[in-house]
This record gives structure tokens, C-alpha cells and sequence, in this order.
């Protein structure tokens, strides 16, 4: 049945049944990322830029990611929250800079810098495909592998 003096027991003892079962899956829940069900896409938004972990749990328990996995799954739960999550498990891209750490974009913003200066280099500028072709490759594979949300 649960303690009075917590909230799952007072929510047990009083008939809130989604209550008790709420409190009760977000027991394991250990960062504000893995209440998607709840935060909207700014707040996700701002705790993936500020480095939350999407495999972050308690032992046994979920992840931000595989919570935001299985909402979208679930089509009518699925939300911007988890979707953000999402998106922002795949490797860095243009398209998912905005969704990384800090470090991880300053990284970024530097190796964007060096693949510019390498593509400007007098051998890359006179051969197949000018500057830009390097400057693609840079972009396109060596980054992605490069920038990393946890390593930088």
C-alpha cells in the first residue's frame, strides 16, 4: 500500500491511481531529461546544451534516450522533448550543432576553422573539385567522428 509520509503512499492510501503509478515509474528516473513526458522543447533543449547525459540511470534503470525511444514509439506520446533527444544522439552535424555542450561546439567551431584554413591550402585550391570538396569531406565525415557530446 505504500507509507503515509511519502508521496507514492499518501497517493496509494487517498485513490490516485495515476498518481501512484506516475511516482512509481519515475522512481528511476535520475535527471530532469528523463521526465520528457513533462518538459517542454525549450527545457530539453537547454539541458542538452548544457551537457545532459542521454544515457544517464540509475542502475537497472531507463535513460533520457531509450524514455525518448519508446515515447516516440508510442505515436500518441511521443513529444518535441523526446523528439530533440532524439536528434540529438545522432553524430554532430550542422543540423544537430545547436542541440550539443558547449564544449562540444567550440570544438566543433575550431575544426570548422582548421578544415576551412587546410582547404585554402594551394595543393587542395588547384586540384579535383577546388577548396569546397575538402571543405565537404571536412564537414561531412572527419566531424562527425571528431565532436563527440561526452568527450569534448
Amino acid at each position: 500500500m505504500g507509507d503515509e509520509r511519502t508521496a507514492l503512499g499518501m497517493a496509494t492510501r487517498r485513490g490516485h491511481a495515476e498518481v501512484a503509478a506516475w511516482l512509481t515509474t519515475s522512481e528511476q528516473w535520475a535527471t530532469p531529461l528523463h521526465h520528457l513526458s513533462v518538459i517542454d522543447a525549450a527545457r530539453a533543449r537547454a539541458e542538452l546544451r548544457g551537457g545532459a547525459s542521454l544515457d544517464a540511470a540509475v542502475l537497472g534503470g531507463p535513460t533520457p534516450l531509450s524514455l525518448a525511444r519508446e515515447m516516440m514509439l508510442l505515436a500518441a506520446t511521443g513529444s518535441a522533448a523526446a523528439d530533440l533527444v532524439l536528434q540529438a544522439a545522432r553524430p554532430w552535424s550542422p543540423d544537430t550543432h545547436a542541440l550539443f555542450p558547449a564544449a562540444a561546439r567550440a570544438l566543433a567551431a575550431a575544426l570548422l576553422i582548421t578544415g576551412h584554413l587546410l582547404s585554402r591550402g594551394q595543393l587542395v585550391a588547384e586540384g579535383p573539385g577546388g577548396p569546397g570538396a575538402l571543405l565537404d569531406v571536412w564537414v561531412g565525415w572527419v566531424m562527425p567522428h571528431a565532436v563527440r557530446r561526452d568527450e569534448a
